[in-house]
């Protein structure tokens, strides 16, 4: 807590700490594990996770940068307007549209998760292999097509 820009989470009991370049938030627990958002490449992942553990290290804490991985990557996509109630209908099976608990579509392609909304923003998560992202949309692609706006 002697950091700049840190804080504690007394809910989730662990420490958040934010840097600006790159513009990245770390949540570290007890046991020591760092957790890394919001980087914009793979390269920032990894520049701004050394960057963390530098700052601790300076702070007198025992720090090893080691078990470096990427486990989820999110991207947001945006194309053209939808009707997710068209689009819902050519899906079937794969996803769920409930739009009086959430405006937005969920499409399942393996394990990869697409959440569609009305204007065509089209959020991905679930993978680290942007090839899978790549596939899951031209799964959804022809679909996408016949429910144009």
């Amino acid at each position: 807590m002697t950091g700049r820009n840190v804080e504690h989470n007394s809910r989730f009991n662990q420490v958040i700490m934010r840097i600006r370049s790159p513009r990245t938030t770390a949540m570290i627990t007890e046991r020591g594990h760092l957790t890394c958002y919001g980087a914009c490449s793979f390269e920032d992942a990894h520049r701004a996770a050394r960057r963390f553990a530098r700052i601790i290290q300076k702070m007198g804490f025992p720090v090893s940068f080691s078990n470096f991985k990427i486990n989820n990557v999110t991207t947001v996509f945006q194309s053209f307007r939808v009707r997710l109630n068209r689009l819902s209908e050519a899906l079937r099976g794969h996803c769920s549209y409930e739009p009086e608990r959430f405006t937005g579509l969920y499409f399942h392609f393996e394990n990869v998760r697409i959440c569609v909304f009305h204007t065509g923003k089209m959020i991905f998560t679930g993978s680290s292999d942007l090839s899978m992202y790549t596939r899951a949309f031209w799964r959804l692609y022809p679909a996408l097509c016949n429910a144009r706006r």
